[in-house]
Order: C-alpha cells, then sequence, then structure tokens
C-alpha cells in the first residue's frame, strides 16, 4: 500500500509540475496587440448590462471618458437591467458628456435566459458595432483597454478576452480582498496560456469582445439558452462552431472590478461558476481535475500517515503556484493589492474545501437579487 501512495504521488506531482511549467511558458510568450492606424479601426458597440449599480457608476463613468477610442466609431450602450436604485438616473445624466451613450431598458423578455443574459441580447440586437464589446457597472477600464482588444483580432479570431483583477482602493490592505485579487489573476492567467496553447477553458464577461456577425451565426444567447456564466456559455458556443477564441494577458486591457464583500459571497460566486462550467471541453475538464487533485494530495498524505511525502508534495505544488502567480504578476506588470503572496496557495485549498459541502447541499444560487435553482 505505501508504494502505490508512492507511485500515485509522483504521478500527480509531475504531470502537475508539467503542467504548471506549461502554463509559465505560454504567459511568458505571448505577445502585445497589434496596433492599428485610426483608418484601419472598426466600429465597436460597448454593452454594459446593470443591475442596482448605482455606487459601482461613477468610477465607470469617469473611466468611459478616458477611452481612446475614437468616438466616432464607438456607441456605448449601457441596459437597465430592472433596477429599482437610482442606477438608470445617473447613467442618463452622463450622457450630455458621452453623446454616443445610450440608456435602454430590455424590450423583449426571453423566458430561456436569466437576467443578465436576457439584457446583453437585448442590447446586441440594437447594437450597430462590427464588434460587441462586454464589461461590467462595476468595473473601472484603462485608456487603451478597446484598442488593445480590436489589436489582438486576426482573420481567425472570433472572440478576445481579456484579464480581469479585483481592487478595493479604500481597503486594499484587507487580507481577503489581496487573497481574491491572487485568485482572479492566478485563473485567467492560467485560462489565457490555456487559450494560447489552443484550448480555451474560459472567459471573463467583464472584459471580452466578439464579432456581431459570430455571434448572430450561433443564434447568440437566445439560442444558447439558459446558463449561469453566460459569458462561458457564448465561449463554448463559438468554440464548438470552430472559432478561434484568445484569452490575453495584456496590461492594456487590465480590467478592475469590485471584489466580493464576504466569504459567502464569493463561495456564492464561485459556485455560480462552477454550476455553470460544466460544460466544458474534455481537455479542459482533465485539467481541472489535475489541478484539484493537486492540491487535495497533501491533504490526503497526511491522512494516510505519509507526512515527509505530504510536506514534499505541499512544497512543489504551492512554488509551482507561486511561480505561476509571479509569471502574470510580471506579465501584466501589475503589483495592487498582491502582498502576501505565500498565502495564496493556503487560500486555494481553504475554499476548495470548503466549497465540496457548499457546492452539493446548496440547491440555489442567488445572483443580483435573483434566485437560480441548480
Amino acid at each position: 500500500m505505501a508504494e502505490f501512495w508512492i507511485y500515485l504521488s509522483a504521478l500527480i506531482i509531475v504531470l502537475y509540475v508539467l503542467l504548471s511549467a506549461l502554463i509559465i511558458f505560454s504567459i511568458r510568450r505571448q505577445k502585445e496587440a497589434t496596433a492599428k492606424d485610426t483608418s484601419e479601426l472598426p466600429t465597436v458597440s460597448l454593452v454594459i448590462a446593470a443591475r442596482n449599480e448605482e455606487e459601482n457608476l461613477p468610477a465607470l463613468f469617469t473611466s468611459l471618458k478616458m477611452l481612446d477610442y475614437p468616438a466616432h466609431l464607438l456607441e456605448i450602450i449601457l441596459i437597465d437591467d430592472g433596477s429599482i436604485d437610482q442606477t438608470r438616473k445617473i447613467a442618463e445624466a452622463q450622457q450630455a458628456a458621452l453623446p454616443h451613450l445610450h440608456v435602454i431598458s430590455p424590450e423583449k423578455k426571453y423566458p430561456n435566459l436569466n437576467g443578465k443574459a436576457n439584457a446583453l441580447h437585448n442590447a446586441i440586437l440594437q447594437a450597430k458595432g462590427k464588434f460587441i464589446a462586454i464589461t461590467d457597472a462595476d468595473c473601472s477600464l484603462p485608456p487603451t483597454w478597446l484598442q488593445a482588444h480590436i489589436g489582438h483580432y486576426d482573420e481567425q479570431t472570433a472572440m478576445v478576452g481579456g484579464i480581469t483583477i479585483t481592487t478595493k482602493t479604500e481597503d486594499e490592505k484587507r487580507l481577503f480582498y489581496q487573497m481574491q485579487a491572487h485568485d482572479w489573476l492566478y485563473l485567467l492567467g492560467s485560462g489565457s496560456a490555456a487559450a494560447d496553447l489552443g484550448f480555451p477553458l474560459s472567459i471573463i464577461g467583464n472584459n471580452m469582445s466578439f464579432r456581431r456577425e459570430a455571434y448572430f451565426a450561433i443564434g447568440g444567447y437566445e439560442k444558447i439558452g439558459f446558463s449561469l456564466v453566460e459569458d462561458f456559455a457564448l465561449m463554448r458556443a463559438l468554440q464548438l462552431d470552430g472559432k478561434q477564441i484568445k484569452l490575453c494577458a495584456n496590461k492594456k486591457m487590465l480590467v478592475s472590478s469590485a471584489p466580493s464583500p464576504d466569504l459567502h459571497s464569493f463561495l456564492i460566486q464561485r459556485k455560480r461558476w462552477a454550476t455553470g462550467g460544466k460544460d466544458v471541453s474534455l481537455i479542459a475538464k482533465g485539467i481541472i481535475i489535475l489541478g484539484f487533485a493537486g492540491k487535495l494530495l497533501p491533504f490526503l498524505l497526511f491522512a494516510a500517515g505519509k507526512f515527509m511525502t505530504g510536506f514534499f508534495s505541499a512544497g512543489i505544488v504551492f512554488l509551482a503556484d507561486l511561480l505561476i502567480l509571479k509569471s502574470i504578476r510580471d506579465k501584466l506588470q501589475h503589483h495592487r493589492m498582491l502582498d502576501h503572496a505565500w498565502l495564496y496557495p493556503f487560500f486555494t485549498v481553504f475554499y476548495s474545501l470548503l466549497m465540496v459541502p457548499f457546492f452539493f447541499f446548496g440547491k440555489e444560487v442567488k445572483w443580483k437579487g435573483r434566485v437560480y435553482r441548480v
């Protein structure tokens, strides 16, 4: 029995290290977006679904005013998804400063869509741009965001995503917020590596763009149907249609988003991601299982009384995770809210173990004030 644990540990660790090395290699080799002359830039519709976001809109609109994309090629559509606060009033007050801003409401309720997907689909139906860009109302965008997105398109590419990091300026020293920032970087950085290698695993809905014609060619969200992760569902539909997907580790596309305020809301978010993302490809499932096995292995070894092997395995896995995190931080040249990186591997194990009962015993997911059965 002792030999079984040794061989199993060795196999998992070797595969984990090889996968980590491949991720680091892919992150480091990614290139910057191709700069385009103004005369070559296409029309873009930037779509934002907002629901009860009155506290976050000022920062969003400040960043929208700073975008360096030609105004005559850009329309901004903010679609109010049934807000009961001052979201719509605040947005409409910005139209004088942003004449290309349109504030609308959904014209139709599609029974097979969640609230956000329904809002986005209604907005995209009205969009006129050749490309559709999507962000969330609780985000801030860098001035270079749109031009960098467009610069990553070639003839084969139908969708481009970027990296998002959680920030909380007024409380950025709070350890829980810092761990979330690490987690988003680690997950999306690994996702960008997978996409670079030709196996896209994910996309983040607050930092993505796609060709309008590609969206309607697959029937859009109306054809895709219900999903708790409409961003992943759209990416997967385009992937199954043979389209190329890019998730780019590009500092010019780095979006800031608000972190989850507490552990409960953080776990709900992760449950929604896990529940909605069950339809990943076979390769993606293998990568996810290997990642979870690598993090769980030391605890299994400790439980089996193999303490030396357990400590060795934990050291290798934690070091590999920290090197991945360092590579994506260096690539993005971003170090805010990224103190205490050495604690991050413990955080991932901690919340992964918490997710087990949270995932299997809860049959509902609450999102933006709405409850969905899973």
